[in-house]
């Protein structure tokens, strides 16, 4: 193919210069072709690592969130746990109350009760 045809023209300056431009011209283009291939792999990786970087960014993100939430969880069962035991303290105050009361009424009957009979004996003492 062309090897031949570059063969015969090393016989003619004219012909061997025209061969040179060639080669030179083939190499500028096989240059450029590089350098446009170093751009694209260049362009490839920046984007790479910009889409990592979004990532790294939208999971730090994520992970706050979460840590947010937790942290509201956790507010809520300490507010749960604070009014279940208000609750328990007040059950517990009402149950006590009632204790106390029934006491006072117990106590109250049997005074009025003691206070019947000896009311009824002191009746009975001024019947004799």
């Amino acid at each position: 193919g062309g090897g031949g045809a570059r063969e015969s023209a090393r016989a003619d300056p004219a012909d061997r210069r025209r061969v040179a431009d060639l080669d030179n011209w083939e190499q500028r283009q096989r240059d450029a072709a590089a350098d446009n291939q170093r751009r694209e792999e260049e362009k490839r990786r920046e984007r790479r690592e910009s889409e990592r970087a979004k990532e790294r960014v939208r999971q730090r993100e994520e992970i706050q969130k979460l840590k947010e939430a937790k942290v509201e969880l956790d507010r809520r069962e300490v507010e749960r746990e604070r009014l279940r035991d208000e609750r328990r303290q007040r059950e517990r105050q009402k149950v006590e109350e009632e204790r106390r009361g029934a006491e006072k009424e117990k106590e109250r009957r049997e005074a009025e009760a003691a206070a019947a009979e000896a009311a009824a004996a002191a009746a009975e003492a001024d019947d004799r």
